[in-house]
């Protein structure tokens, strides 16, 4: 811990809310933090990079490794800010959400693991409640039976429903 807040970073000015040493502190730390982030998102961006011109690709883990993985981080949390505590104790609530697959289907998104196919970013969307995922099935059952859900209109009809014919000049 920092004793001497004022020697420590000279070129640091602290805004006025900062009148204690605890808030100077504070300040300090989350100063610290936010450069640890940016090293951070550097070292993935290098990584990545890397990978790419390597060709490589990335191993599937298994759920027992992801658990593991998981469980280790959370017996540190308590080094963690709450902004990083709280969703990792989410995500330990829901794991079994979190995973499409045992490695067999390189997504977390359980419908793409179901049907084995990569969705485009509105369908994800769609499909992140149970009931969402309920919507489609029934609706999938109904296109697959012939059934018509909506009916075309034409435009006449529309232009009436909308008011724009008794704009239009009469011909």
């Amino acid at each position: 811990m920092v004793e001497d807040i004022d020697h420590y970073k000279k070129d640091i000015s602290f805004p006025k809310k900062c009148k204690t040493n605890e808030d100077k502190i504070k300040y300090l730390a989350e100063l610290f933090e936010k450069e640890l982030i940016d090293k951070f998102r550097k070292h993935l961006s290098a990584e990545k990079l890397r990978r790419k011109h390597e060709n490589e690709k990335l191993k599937p883990r298994t759920k027992e490794d992801a658990k593991d993985k998981l469980d280790k981080l959370i017996m540190i949390s308590n080094w963690f800010s709450k902004k990083i505590e709280a969703p990792l104790q989410k995500i330990n609530r829901y794991f079994e959400l979190f995973t499409g697959s045992d490695g067999a289907h390189l997504t977390n998104n359980k419908l793409e693991g179901y049907f084995g196919v990569t969705l485009n970013g509105s369908q994800k969307k769609g499909f992140h409640s149970d009931k969402a995922f309920e919507n489609f099935s029934k609706f999938r059952k109904l296109r697959q039976a012939g059934t018509k859900i909506f009916e075309p209109m034409p435009i006449s009809t529309l232009a009436v429903i909308f008011g724009i014919i008794a704009a239009l000049p009469l011909i």
